[in-house]
């Protein structure tokens, strides 16, 4: 209304660039507001953060000073368990198809000895390396051209299937 009702045109220009400014004032004064709410925010979230840490870090050491935890001269004990057994490295050749299983016929890498183990539930085998995310899937019948693969058995020969054992884990290199 002032602008309107000014009598010269530079008292409407004066008023003009007034309410510019003002509205400038108030556009940065919003993105101040908002960007001080936001720091607000993360710094309440980082709190949140170490407070959680720092439970977490107080729940530890209870449960190390309840069980006596490490002392300063020991290791610490490998939690994982490797599968105990006779390892076979070579290259696969053949796989036997079996109803619910696989005979696999490994050709050992440091002799022409061949050796047939048995894989009795493939979905319990454990896989190692480049495949560990992927399934193991093998196709029947002869292997071209023949792979590498790494194996764990447990050395328990089955006579009825001719089998050296059965295998525990496998990796393919």
């Amino acid at each position: 209304m002032a602008e309107r009702n000014a009598l010269t045109a530079a008292d409407r220009e004066k008023i003009h660039q007034q309410r510019l400014d003002m509205q400038e004032r108030r556009v940065d004064y919003e993105i101040a507001e908002r960007k001080r709410i936001a720091a607000e925010q993360a710094a309440e979230l980082q709190r949140i953060k170490e407070q959680a840490a720092a439970e977490i870090h107080a729940a530890e050491d209870a449960a190390n000073r309840k069980q006596g935890g490490l002392k300063s001269n020991q290791a610490p004990v490998a939690w994982w368990a490797d599968e105990q057994g006779t390892p076979v490295d070579g290259l696969l050749t053949r796989v036997d198809c079996l109803a619910n299983s696989f005979k696999l016929t490994v050709q050992k890498a440091d002799s022409k000895q061949n050796v047939i183990l048995l894989v009795r539930d493939p979905s319990k085998l454990s896989v190692r390396g480049n495949a560990a995310n992927a399934r193991v899937e093998f196709d029947c019948g002869v292997q071209r051209p023949p792979r590498k693969i790494q194996l764990v058995h447990d050395a328990k020969p089955d006579a009825r299937l001719g089998t050296a054992g059965d295998v525990r884990v496998v990796e393919f290199p």
